[in-house]
């Protein structure tokens, strides 16, 4: 399985943002890069990594006007799981998703699946998962499939990730 790991706010726009009138859900992550080893339909992991972007936090509040506490970002662990749609070129220009950035490749998702968090080491770039992780030897491979066979609703894995 390949993955993405994200600042935060950007996993949890993705995994969950779940719209309003004026945004539809983000399912567009931009990358300067063209992702190499996904085809179609195949799961891609949303990481969020260690760090929270305030920058690109204060701007959602206020562009979609939803609270986003900052203790309801996992920070660290794996929070959904996304099927591959393919690649917005990066000379493309598309007004019609207000998540994509021109001149960057836009990795295009489907509706993702949400899990309880599982605490995994992040990476950069589209990056494999590893079937252990290499800073705590966890079989995080494994904990993934089991986690995507036990979806939960996105406030759901908030609390989940709260409780820790």
């Amino acid at each position: 399985m390949r993955a993405y790991t994200l600042k935060q706010p950007w996993a949890w726009a993705i995994c969950h943002f779940t719209g309003t009138d004026a945004y539809k859900p983000k399912r567009t992550e931009n990358r300067s890069f063209r992702p190499h080893g996904i085809e179609l339909g195949d799961p891609i992991g949303i990481h969020a990594g260690k760090t929270i972007d305030r920058k690109a936090l204060e701007m959602l509040r206020d562009i979609l006007k939803v609270p986003i506490p900052e203790e309801d970002l996992a920070l660290g662990a794996f929070v959904g799981v996304a099927p591959f749609r393919g690649v917005k070129r990066r000379d493309g220009f598309d007004t019609r998703d207000p998540w994509y950035s021109p001149g960057c490749f836009g990795t295009m998702l489907g509706q993702p699946v949400v899990f309880e968090p599982v605490p995994a080491t992040g990476n950069l770039g589209c990056w494999t998962v590893p079937e252990s992780d290499r800073l705590t030897g966890e079989p995080i491979l494994q904990q993934l499939r089991e986690a995507m066979e036990r979806p939960v609703e996105p406030a759901e894995a908030i609390r989940l990730w709260r409780s820790r």
